[in-house]
């Protein structure tokens, strides 16, 4: 867990936003420079680790409801 809140804690540095507000600016268009290469990059990869805490936190939920039964 620390890894990604490390990873996305960097994204948010660099572009100084949190996720949903660079995704907003993605899809209306309104990043400078939407398609470089670097990006792109950015945004796949910020998107993905946000993706795959959330699924991390669900596992996590769902094995802590097992063992406190």
């Amino acid at each position: 867990m620390d890894k990604y809140n490390r990873e996305i804690v960097e994204f948010e540095e660099k572009y100084g936003l949190l996720f949903k507000k660079f995704e907003s600016m993605w899809e209306t268009n309104k990043l400078k420079n939407r398609h470089s290469y670097e990006i792109e990059s950015d945004f796949i990869d910020w998107e993905m680790l946000k993706m795959e805490k959330k699924d991390l936190l669900k596992a996590l939920l769902r094995i802590r409801k097992i063992f406190s039964k």
